[in-house]
């Protein structure tokens, strides 16, 4: 087995494991390559110092009073939920005050405006016929014999 091989099973056998065939390979290299066996004990070292200890205990006494605190704020939290609640009431009926006052100014602002009656107006001559509604015209060209020109 060849070094950088050892080396990659070694950080594979740190992370992972290493099947039974494998480790009797690196075994061997192991025992007859001083480098490789300087870098597995490093890794070993380094495996051991990153390993992660048991979780420090906390002492009763912090636990007892962290629940004291939370038992004297209850009530309080309880009274800010119920405010915050009612909050709601008044922001709902001022939308839906407003949306009524809006339709009602639409719907009357609307019924005051009518629209204006167009004017139709036709001019007929033998050569162009003329229709006027409101501010638009339309003028139809024709010949002589009553055909349309383009």
């Amino acid at each position: 087995m060849r070094c950088h091989t050892a080396k990659r099973q070694i950080d594979l056998q740190a992370k992972t494991g290493l099947e039974p065939a494998q480790s009797g390979e690196l075994r061997l290299h192991l025992e007859s390559c001083f480098r490789c066996r300087v870098y597995f004990e490093q890794a070993q070292k380094l495996q051991r110092l990153l390993s992660p200890s048991s979780p420090p205990e906390f002492p009763t006494w912090l636990h007892e009073n962290i629940m004291h605190q939370v038992r004297m704020h209850e009530p309080q939290r309880v009274i800010l939920r119920r405010r915050m609640k009612l909050q709601n009431i008044p922001a709902t009926l001022a939308i839906i005050l407003s949306i009524y006052i809006g339709s009602l100014l639409g719907v009357n602002a609307f019924k005051a405006e009518t629209p204006p009656v167009a004017e139709v107006s036709v001019y007929q001559d033998d050569s162009f016929e003329v229709a006027s509604f409101g501010e638009s015209t339309i003028f139809e060209l024709r010949n002589g014999n009553g055909a349309e020109r383009e």
